[in-house]
Formats: structure tokens, C-alpha cells, sequence
């Protein structure tokens, strides 16, 4: 079984969303958190319907959340 990987970083300069240790997005400014983590919900939600709908990933998958 394969899993997926999501983690959202925070830095001092902004925060980082990444999918199996690939940046998929970054964000900066004062909203920066909450932006990232309304973009790792979304992403766990878009993971867990491609796996419900027969994609040839595992059903079983899904993406587990990381604060760093």
C-alpha cells in the first residue's frame, strides 16, 4: 500500500505545502498559515476522492497530516 504524504511547514519566512517531499505550494505574508492550511485540507480531500473514484492507487490510501 502506498501511502501519500502531506506536510505543511512552517518557516520564518512564510510556509510551505508538500505532497511526498515535493513543494507544492508556498505562501508568505500574514495569512500566510492559514492559507496553507486551508490548501492541505483541500489537497487531503482531492487525494481521498481520486482514490474513491478507481484510480489505479490503492482505495486504502490517504494522506496523512505532518506539522513541522
Amino acid at each position: 500500500m502506498k501511502h501519500r504524504v502531506l506536510v505543511i511547514i512552517g518557516e520564518e519566512d512564510g510556509w510551505r505545502v508538500r505532497l511526498d517531499g515535493v513543494d507544492v505550494v508556498s505562501f508568505f505574508g500574514p495569512y500566510a498559515q492559514e492559507w496553507a492550511v486551508r490548501e492541505q485540507e483541500e489537497l487531503a480531500q482531492l487525494l481521498d476522492a481520486q482514490s474513491s473514484y478507481g484510480n489505479p492507487i490503492d482505495h486504502r490510501d490517504n494522506a496523512h497530516q505532518i506539522w513541522a
